[in-house]
């Protein structure tokens, strides 16, 4: 897989499931560079079994929902190039995270971020 650190594949069959790790799911979704979602859902959102081959991506089972966030009319949009994102899992809406949460809650990739639910 090339070029797949900025897309979110949903595989709403299952037939991607077998060949990531040879675990059959009813869906899931693939990812690559967000570490928070492995760190925080290491049993459903396992690397492949040839991790080389899915370009180190890992694939969530059908009980993790991943989504993409995407800002817009950010002011002065130059403040955040190449800044890196915490990401973590919120039980509401209204959940708010401590600042010094640890560096495994940070996405690797700058400008885009992912909540897992």
């Amino acid at each position: 897989m090339i070029n797949l650190k900025r897309d979110v594949i949903y595989d709403v069959d299952g037939s991607f499931s077998t060949l990531f790790d040879g675990t059959t799911r009813a869906s899931g979704t693939i990812v690559h560079g967000f570490p928070h979602i492995t760190y925080n859902n290491s049993q459903v959102c396992p690397q492949a079994t040839h991790p080389g081959d899915w370009d180190n991506a890992v694939m969530c089972g059908p009980t993790v929902t991943i989504r993409r966030v995407l800002f817009t009319n950010i002011i002065n949009h130059q403040l955040f190039v190449s800044q890196l994102q915490k990401a973590a899992l919120l039980s509401s809406i209204n959940t708010t995270l401590a600042s010094d949460i640890s560096i495994s809650q940070y996405s690797a990739v700058p400008s885009f971020g992912f909540i897992a639910k």
